[in-house]
C-alpha cells in the first residue's frame, strides 16, 4: 500500500519495492499528485514492469564495456560489426552519458548531426540499429530487458529515407575476360563463384567432399568466416562456421564443362576428400606471378589449416581481383557482384523465382526481386515477349 508524506515544500509519494525497501517518488504540490504516482509504482511491481530508477545511473560505456559485448552471443562478424560501431560512433556520442539520461531528442540530435556531416543513409540507419540492438534489443541481452531503463529512447526516431541502390552485374563474357586477365592460380575462384552464385565464405569452405555426381554438384554445409586474430583463438584470422547464411545446407547443380575443370583442380593440387579447394599459394612461387603487393607469406600447409590458409577476402579483392578488372578496362564491381551477376544470369534466361531463391540461399523474395531486369537485354526481353503474346491474340 503507498503512501504520501511531506517532503520540502512539496509531497511525495512512497511505496517498497519488490524486495521490500522502502522507495520514493518525486516531489509533487499535492497530496493527490503524490499519491497517485506512489499508485502508480505498486501497479507497475505488481504487473512485473517496475524499473528501479537507481539502476540507469551506469554509463552506456560501462554497460557496453562490462556487460553488454562480454556476453552478446551471436555471429563474430556480427559481433566485430558491433564493436566497430562502437568504438567509431556510439562511444564517443553516448560512453559517457548515463543510460537513463539518453532520451529521444538525443538519438534524434545524433541522427540530424550525422546528416548534416554527409554520413549516408544507410549508414545512419546501421549506426541506429546498433544503438537500438543494446538498449532495447528482444533478445539476448540489452539495458531494457536487463532492467536498467524503462522506455526504449530509439522508438519513434525519424531517420533519413534510404534509396536502395541498384546491384551491379557483369554479362557473362565480361566475367570471362576478368577470369582470362588473372593467374591461373586464382582463375578457379570466379569461375566457381559465377556458375554456382555462392557466397565468399561459402566457396573458401568448399572441401572436395563438397561435391558429389562426378562434380556435377556441390554442398555449401560449412563456411569459412574472417575475423580477428583475437576473437578466432587459433592464431589466425579465419575459423570455420558450421552452417552457412540461412543455417541450413544447400546444394546446387554445375554445368558439365565447369564439373571438369573442378575435377582437373582437384586432380592438378593431389587435393584429398577433407582438403579446401581454395587456399594461399606456397611463397616458393616466383615473385612476379601475382601483381606487385607486399606479402606476408604464410606456409600453404598449417598446424591450423592443413590444407592450406585460406584466402583472405581482402587480399584478393586488391591484389587479384581489382588489378584483373583495370587491366581490361571494366567498371569496377565488387567480386561479390558475381552472386548477382549469377542470379540475374538465372532471372534473364528463364528460370522461376523459387527456384532461383532456393539456389541462391534467399529466404526474402525481395532480395532476389532487385535482381531482375538487372541484364543489359532485359527490356528488349520483355518486348519481344510482349510481341509473342500480341501475336497470339
Amino acid at each position: 500500500m503507498s503512501w504520501v508524506e511531506a517532503h520540502g515544500t512539496g509531497w511525495r509519494g512512497g511505496y517498497r519495492d519488490p524486495d521490500g525497501r522502502t522507495r520514493h517518488t518525486g516531489t509533487f504540490k499535492t497530496k493527490r499528485a503524490a499519491k497517485a504516482a506512489g499508485d502508480d509504482a505498486e501497479g507497475k511491481i505488481r504487473a512485473g514492469k517496475w524499473i528501479d530508477p537507481t539502476a540507469g545511473k551506469v554509463t552506456f560505456a560501462t554497460y557496453f564495456e562490462t556487460i553488454w559485448y562480454p556476453n552478446r552471443g551471436g555471429e563474430l562478424n556480427t559481433r566485430k560489426t558491433y564493436l566497430s560501431h562502437y568504438r567509431t560512433v556510439l562511444g564517443p556520442r553516448f560512453g559517457a552519458k548515463e543510460l537513463r539520461r539518453i532520451l529521444p531528442s538525443d538519438v534524434q540530435a545524433w541522427v540530424a548531426d550525422m546528416g548534416r556531416e554527409g554520413v549516408k543513409p544507410s549508414t545512419i540507419k546501421a549506426r541506429v540499429k546498433a544503438l537500438q540492438t543494446v538498449l532495447a534489443a528482444k533478445k539476448g541481452a540489452s539495458a531494457m530487458r536487463d532492467g536498467l531503463i524503462e522506455r526504449n529512447p530509439v522508438e519513434g526516431v525519424q531517420l533519413p529515407t534510404v534509396v536502395e541502390d541498384e546491384p551491379g552485374v557483369y554479362t557473362p563474357a565480361q566475367v570471362d575476360q576478368i577470369i582470362a586477365a588473372m593467374d591461373p592460380w586464382w582463375r578457379p575462384i570466379p569461375l566457381l563463384a559465377k556458375e554456382t552464385g555462392l557466397r565468399w565464405g561459402e566457396l573458401m569452405g568448399l572441401t572436395v567432399a563438397s561435391f558429389e555426381l562426378g562434380f556435377r554438384t556441390v554442398t555449401a554445409r560449412r563456411t569459412i568466416v574472417e575475423t580477428s586474430k583475437a576473437e578466432s583463438g587459433n592464431g589466425t584470422r579465419f575459423v570455420w562456421k558450421d552452417y552457412p547464411k540461412g543455417k541450413r545446407a544447400r546444394t546446387v547443380g554445375i554445368r558439365p564443362a565447369a564439373a571438369r575443370l573442378v575435377a582437373e583442380l582437384v586432380a592438378e593440387r593431389e587435393l584429398g576428400p577433407s582438403d579446401r579447394l581454395f587456399s594461399m599459394p606456397d611463397p616458393t612461387l616466383p615473385a612476379d606471378w601475382h601483381p606487385p603487393l607486399t606479402l606476408i607469406w604464410t606456409p600453404k600447409r598449417t598446424d591450423v589449416w592443413d590444407s592450406g590458409l585460406p584466402v583472405s577476402r581482402a587480399f584478393y579483392r586488391t591484389g587479384v581481383w581489382i588489378p584483373a578488372v583495370q587491366s581490361i578496362g571494366l567498371p569496377y564491381l565488387k567480386p561479390h557482384a558475381l552472386r548477382g551477376s549469377h542470379i540475374s544470369w538465372l532471372l534473364a534466361g528463364g528460370a522461376d523465382l523459387p527456384t532461383v531463391m532456393e539456389r541462391a540461399g534467399h529466404r526474402e523474395f525481395d532480395t532476389t526481386r532487385r535482381y531482375i531486369g538487372r541484364m543489359p537485354d532485359a527490356d528488349q526481353r520483355a518486348l519481344d515477349a510482349l510481341d509473342k503474346a500480341m501475336d497470339q491474340w
